[in-house]
């Protein structure tokens, strides 16, 4: 088993565990002996609360589809008791779920809706477990650990688990830095309303909702604009495959291992944009002359270069199609070595994936190696491309 393989599995039983911890932790409330007190106005406060974020649900360029919830679940960890918390979380659940039901979005999607709701109650149960083991008592300081430690266990750990209920998982494409801005923003709008909680009150509580939603309502305006330009990006590309009579979908599986391989190699959410838009379009320099072979790849990388140079909105990927543009004048070396690495990336995955039509995977490989080996960092390349290839999930 592979590493990721390994780190996946250990995600997947500990959330699992944690949302069964927090499922019996309130049942052992609720069945217990003593006196109960439920709040039905705060469970159904929250509940519309999180039914309110859930409708302003995210959409990332790569169509991933998320729901931020940390300012609703901070207040409840903060404010309420956690059986009212996970109560709300149900009652917001079941809603959800026939709310699609009515509208016909809810064939195929039940089992994910379901893993999804149980392993954000794990999430859940995690930060409110973690927040009343360190004995934080209302404030700002504690309204920021509990939303960090949600924000973590929600960004890292549970898109391992369970795809996103628009297909496709959260973890595999997902723009983090956009992401983490809105998250931000989340934990530090419930810090602000939980400690003004005393003098404002649910209508405090209320007022921040409403920021929340007004700020994910931008973001996705941000995203949708960004998808704008990369579906106009994949129409090019999609324009040249069928000039060049290529099979359907070719450039998309290219920027797609371009992305997984940048990943391995850690490069940042922006550069591997840039390596996403580079790939789609790498094949734009070999229109207009005629058969595949009539054209060496390095001319043709060069020639898509400058069909985008011109273009502000792709600023960069000129150099990663062609290493001899300048990218920034007068750069230092360490400031130039991402961009050398992105680009040599590049290189390789187009390398590849033109040797791959006429050769087996492992022949491909080979002669995309010896073809490479004069470009910057082609051995640790090469190295993230073979263990790429070789998970089982890859599509070579």
């Amino acid at each position: 088993m592979t590493r990721r393989l390994w780190w996946i599995q250990l995600a997947r039983y500990s959330t699992i565990v944690l949302g069964v911890l927090g499922l019996a932790s309130a049942s052992s409330w609720f069945f217990g002996p003593g006196s109960k007190r439920l709040d039905g106005a705060t469970i159904c406060i929250l509940a519309a609360m999180m039914l309110m974020l859930r409708l302003a649900r995210v959409r990332l360029p790569r169509g991933e589809s998320i729901s931020i919830d940390v300012f609703v679940v901070v207040v409840g960890v903060l404010l309420t008791s956690w059986f009212s918390l996970l109560a709300a979380h149900t009652l917001a659940t079941i809603i959800e779920l026939g709310c699609r039901h009515v509208l016909g979005q809810a064939r195929g999607t039940r089992r994910v809706f379901y893993s999804t709701a149980l392993v954000r109650c794990g999430t859940m149960y995690f930060a409110y477990a973690c927040t009343h083991a360190l004995g934080l008592s209302r404030g700002v300081g504690s309204a920021t650990v509990a939303g960090l430690l949600f924000a973590v266990a929600d960004l890292f750990l549970a898109p391992l688990v369970t795809p996103s209920l628009a297909g496709g998982n959260r973890g595999k494409a997902t723009v983090y830095e956009p992401v983490l801005t809105a998250y931000a923003v989340h934990v530090a709008l419930a810090a602000a309303f939980v400690d003004m909680f005393d003098i404002l009150g649910w209508w405090g509580v209320g007022a921040g909702l409403l920021m929340a939603v007004v700020l994910q309502q931008g973001f996705n305006l941000l995203m949708t604009i960004k998808r704008g330009y990369s579906e106009t990006i994949m129409a090019v590309g999609t324009a040249a495959e069928i000039a060049l009579r290529l099979e359907t979908g070719t450039t998309v599986r290219l920027a797609d291992l371009g992305v997984r391989v940048g990943r391995r190699l850690n490069l940042s959410s922006r550069m591997l944009e840039k390596v996403n838009h580079a790939l789609l379009l790498s094949r734009v320099g070999e229109l207009g002359e005629g058969e595949l072979t009539d054209i060496p790849l390095t001319e043709a990388l060069e020639r898509s270069a400058l069909a985008v140079s011109a273009v502000p909105f792709l600023d960069g990927v000129s150099f990663l199609l062609n290493p001899h543009c300048e990218i920034v004048s007068g750069a230092s070396a360490k400031r130039r070595q991402p961009w050398q690495l992105a680009s040599s990336l590049v290189r390789v995955c187009a390398t590849y994936m033109r040797v791959l039509e006429t050769n087996g995977p492992r022949q491909a490989l080979r002669i995309t190696e010896s073809e490479c080996e004069s470009l910057p960092f082609c051995p640790e390349v090469v190295s993230a491309l073979t263990l790429e290839l070789a998970e089982p999930s890859s599509s070579g």
